[in-house]
């Protein structure tokens, strides 16, 4: 009978150790499990930053597009009136209709004209600037 005690003493020590060498396996995957956790929830918040900031820079660039098609449109309508004034310059001064009277030219209206003139294409040469940088603004996002 103590054969059998001793024996059971043994097989209890045995299976209380390997409980031992199983809680402290467990011990180290929880402690894994715990840390590799926190890192998937540091990459959750940084991706969520990312796709904040991609979302911002489409945005960006969107309205960068918009406002290069806008400054686009303008500056093409610059030209189609420049060209219309050209025109009509070129017009006036290949006139094969004879003037029935004599008429001067009010000198206010050609300063005018002239004034108009390089008012447009400074107003040109900005606009084109405008597109320049914004088309490399574009480039660069």
């Amino acid at each position: 009978m103590t054969a059998d005690i001793g024996a059971q003493i043994v097989a209890v020590t045995n299976r209380l150790s390997q409980k031992d060498i199983l809680l402290s396996t467990y011990q180290d995957d929880l402690s894994h499990l715990r840390k590799t956790d926190l890192e998937a929830d540091d990459t959750g918040v940084e991706v969520k930053m990312l796709q904040k900031k991609v979302t911002s820079l489409q945005d960006e660039s969107s309205q960068l597009r918009k406002s290069l098609t806008h400054l686009q449109g303008e500056l093409d309508q610059q030209q189609r009136l420049n060209h219309a004034l050209a025109q009509r310059n070129v017009n006036r001064e290949v006139s094969s209709e004879p003037a029935l009277q004599h008429q001067c030219p009010d000198p206010r209206t050609e300063s005018q004209i002239e004034l108009l003139k390089k008012h447009h294409q400074e107003e040109i040469k900005r606009k084109n600037y405008d597109i320049k940088k914004l088309k490399e603004e574009l480039t660069v996002s």
